[in-house]
Parts: C-alpha cells; sequence; structure tokens
C-alpha cells in the first residue's frame, strides 16, 4: 500500500509534502510522528477517505487542522448498500445535494429531504451520513476555489498510479 500525503495552497495548488510504502510507517504516523516536510507546513485541513487511523493520527499532529471526508467515496460506499433498483435515484439525489451546491444551509436542507426520504428504507445509512455530515461539509467553510480541490482524494489517487507506474 503506498500512502501519499498531499497538499494544496489557497489557489489550489497540489504539492506532494511526503509518501510511504506499507504498514510500518502506519506506525509512525500513528504515534504522531509526522514528517519534517510537514512539520514546516501550515496545515489548515486533512482530506480522508475512510482510513480513521491516518485522520486520527493526523488530527494528532494537526489538532487545530479541519477534517475532510472524501465525497466521492462516502457516495461510493453508500451506493454499495443500497438496493441496485434504487442505486441510479440515490446516486442523483447525492450528486445534487454534494456536488452542484455550495451553500452550506442549502445542502444541510436538500439532505434533511433526502434522510426523511429514505430513512425508513436504508436507515443504517442515513444515520452514518447524518453522523459525518460535518466532516463532509468541512469543504462549505473554505474559499469557493478551495471545494473542489478537497471534496475528494482523486488527486492522491492519479499520483499513487504514477507512482507505480514509474
Amino acid at each position: 500500500m503506498i500512502y501519499v500525503i498531499l497538499g494544496v495552497d489557497k489557489e489550489g495548488y497540489r504539492e506532494i509534502f511526503d509518501f510511504f510504502v506499507g504498514a510500518a510507517r502506519k506506525r509512525i504516523w500513528m504515534a504522531g510522528d509526522s514528517s519534517i516536510a510537514l512539520q514546516k507546513r501550515r496545515t489548515r485541513w486533512g482530506v480522508f477517505d475512510c482510513l480513521s487511523w491516518l485522520e486520527k493520527a493526523f488530527q494528532t499532529v494537526y489538532p487545530k487542522a479541519d477534517v475532510q471526508r472524501c465525497v466521492v467515496h462516502r457516495v461510493r460506499k453508500t451506493l454499495h448498500c443500497i438496493r441496485r433498483k434504487d442505486q441510479l435515484e440515490v446516486a442523483e439525489e447525492l450528486k445534487l445535494i454534494f456536488y452542484l451546491h455550495r451553500n452550506k444551509e442549502i445542502v444541510i436542507q436538500m439532505f434533511q429531504q433526502f434522510e426523511s426520504k429514505w430513512s425508513s428504507k436504508y436507515p443504517r445509512e442515513n444515520k452514518s451520513w447524518g453522523n459525518e455530515l460535518d466532516v463532509i461539509l468541512t469543504l462549505m467553510d473554505y474559499p469557493s476555489s478551495i471545494p473542489s480541490v478537497i471534496y475528494s482524494t482523486n488527486a492522491i489517487k492519479c499520483t499513487i498510479k504514477e507512482i507505480r507506474n514509474n
């Protein structure tokens, strides 16, 4: 497994801060020993996709930084738990909520409508979204140039693919 730590400045430019291979480095991160490259930077947020250990380690090293969950991964995870006949409709509704709107109040209002519609059919998924909504909407607290860069970890996935191909 390759882990990449990618930085984004306020203009939206990306830079690799650090990367490591395998679980040995995971233990170092969990202990809160971040790399020199990261320690020299002013870190404001971290974007994570279902790696709770890395999110916790990040918060240990940067307790004042915000955490953002990858919206793309969260939607994909949800769709795996939804019946096939409902997947398209649920996907379209989540897309409307999280990809097309940048106003936090509107998104919360639309999510509440989504929740009331699907809560009886998929209570566990609705509860999970409700529990994570704050960290899914972190990106909306930043200037409009930032959300498109941090709503997903896809830039990291592209970087990992490049590393593997070389």
